[in-house]
């Protein structure tokens, strides 16, 4: 007996009766008809931002609901990532000037667990203000390159997301914010 009620969960609009926000899966937002929207909530509003981070909070909550229940050598732990050699969670700072190149470094992650691991890096077009975008290079297991358009200038943010291949997988994040003046 989970409590959820099965046979209105399975009605069209159950999203709408429980939370109140209309739900039409596939409707277009009215302002732009070219944003497909999501339970009526365009991929422009405010909420959009936390929908790529979902998967990783929700498995992050249910690994610490297994930490309540099982024992610690039985659950999944977050994986430790070290970037550009600094433990910890806090966002490094680098600095670099137009038509340069610089490497961050992530060759010390590791897992608790021992579990297998993979590694994104992505910029962060929200936070970053930069005139042109800095351009991904090569990436391999220590790290990445990245190049500086000569026209470059302001702060570009790059987001590294370690995902290990415990049950439930778990993301650790680092951000890096990069100062680009002349």
């Amino acid at each position: 007996m989970s409590g959820i009620d099965r046979e209105r969960q399975s009605h069209p609009n159950y999203l709408s009766h429980v939370t109140g926000i209309p739900c039409n899966h596939e409707t277009r937002d009215r302002r732009n008809p070219k944003i497909l929207s999501v339970w009526d909530i365009s991929l422009r509003d405010a909420r959009a931002a936390v929908w790529r981070w979902r998967s990783s909070f929700h498995n992050d909550f249910a690994a610490r609901m297994d930490w309540g229940v099982k024992a610690p050598d039985q659950a999944n732990h977050a994986p430790q990532v070290v970037l550009n050699g600094e433990q910890g969670t806090h966002v490094v700072d680098l600095k670099a000037k137009p038509s340069e190149s610089f490497r961050l470094s992530s060759a010390r992650i590791s897992d608790p667990d021992g579990n297998p691991f993979r590694q994104t890096w992505n910029g962060y077009d929200e936070a970053s203000d930069q005139t042109a975008a800095i351009k991904m290079g090569s990436v391999d297991s220590h790290g990445i390159a990245f190049a500086i358009p000569p026209t470059s200038i302001g702060r570009a943010h790059v987001v590294f997301a370690v995902t290990d291949a415990g049950d439930p997988p778990l993301t650790c994040y680092r951000r890096a914010v990069v100062e680009i003046s002349p």
